[in-house]
């Protein structure tokens, strides 16, 4: 159960930055939340095709580069990513558990 919906929150936390307003901004800026979103969209990718501890923290990783990465991001949503990452265990998609 706890894979399952470990596994929700991070298909849904794939989206929700997704379809931030990153690229709304200056071109720089936005150019740099693209790289980062699109390295997030792969990361998410190759978790949802094979969930494994390695591919979990992959896309922990790219969130956290993500976010903390682009500027453009609202603080608000920073803060909803600190929550998220806080109670993401990708453990639980290791082969012993």
């Amino acid at each position: 159960m706890k894979k399952t919906k470990l596994y929700l929150a991070l298909v849904l936390v794939g989206t929700l930055f997704l379809f931030s307003d990153c690229a709304k901004k200056t071109e720089n800026k936005t150019n740099d939340c693209e790289a980062l979103a699109d390295a997030a969209a792969t990361a998410s990718t190759a978790f949802v095709s094979n969930p494994t501890e390695a591919t979990c923290q992959a896309y922990v990783q790219a969130i956290h580069d993500y976010y903390t990465g682009c500027d453009l991001i609202p603080d608000a949503t920073k803060q909803a990513y600190d929550a998220w990452l806080a109670s993401a265990d990708c453990s639980f998609y290791s082969g012993g558990k």
